[in-house]
């Protein structure tokens, strides 16, 4: 992964961009010397909402196994809704 800072993004986003787009380069972007965000190809963050997804499903599977949860009508009123 190549990393570049805020500078060099802001003059040469085009060819970023592209090395992103078609290149599937990832890039990471600093500001004041410290990772802040990067560049991915969309496929990455496809791929990425993906496995979050299923994060989330293991986790609340787990969590009715134990039933540790809380249901929707608990919640409706503790928000006053």
């Amino acid at each position: 992964m190549t990393t570049l800072d805020m500078t060099s993004v802001r003059h040469d986003f085009s060819e970023i961009a592209n090395r992103v787009i078609f290149a599937s380069e990832r890039v990471c972007v600093r500001k004041n010397g410290k990772k802040a965000f990067a560049f991915v190809p969309i496929e990455d963050l496809e791929l990425l909402e993906i496995l979050e997804d299923k994060l989330d499903v293991d986790a609340a599977k787990v969590a009715l196994k134990r039933g540790k949860f809380t249901d929707i009508e608990t919640v409706a009123k503790k928000l006053g809704i």
